[in-house]
């Protein structure tokens, strides 16, 4: 809290953070930039290095802290920031901590929030564990993005027609499986 903060009009003029970027090791300018994302964590504009610093706070959280809120949290930055690393991190630290507090909860929460096709950039397997682990079941929606991880080698129909898939899919799943 005693480190120099410069405050700054033009966000997108202070260079990026480092790698694995940490607080400390920040010029006052982007300590400012900082400052400004804490004052609005959902701003897209802000470059994914400072929404990570904040992220590694929330994650340990996950572990240790207000889980419930930190989850909550991660869920609406997932919504804003389309950072590829930033959401396979993200979602993989939701599973986990959903899977670990036995939250069935919790993950049907994540998966209803994933409304935007670069949210759902995660591990498969991960996802396939999560559903098994909490006795949760597949959807169709479900079986669409695992398609190719099931062995489905046509996807064609999944790209050009995803609603009527979904709901032919949904369909022949409950024909097949709803009197079991």
């Amino acid at each position: 809290t005693k480190m120099p903060i410069k405050d700054v009009s033009d966000i997108t003029k202070v260079p990026r953070p480092p790698y694995y970027p940490r607080y400390s090791e920040l010029t006052p300018e982007q300590r400012g930039v900082y400052w400004k994302l804490l004052s609005n964590p959902y701003n897209p504009e802000i470059d994914i290095g400072f929404v990570f610093i904040l992220y590694y706070g929330l994650e340990r959280h996950l572990f240790s802290g207000n889980y419930e809120k930190a989850f909550d949290i991660i869920i609406k930055l997932r919504d804003v920031h389309k950072n590829p690393s930033f959401q396979n991190y993200s979602a993989h630290a939701l599973i986990l901590t959903s899977l670990k507090k036995q939250r069935a909860d919790l993950i049907l929460k994540f998966i209803q929030s994933i409304d935007h096709d670069f949210e759902a950039n995660f591990s498969n397997d991960l996802f396939l564990l999560c559903k098994y682990g909490l006795n949760l079941p597949l959807s169709a929606k479900d079986l669409m993005r695992l398609a190719k991880t099931m062995g489905f080698e046509k996807n064609n129909y999944i790209k050009k027609y995803p609603d009527l898939f979904e709901e032919i899919l949904s369909k022949n799943i409950l024909n097949k499986y709803n009197d079991k």
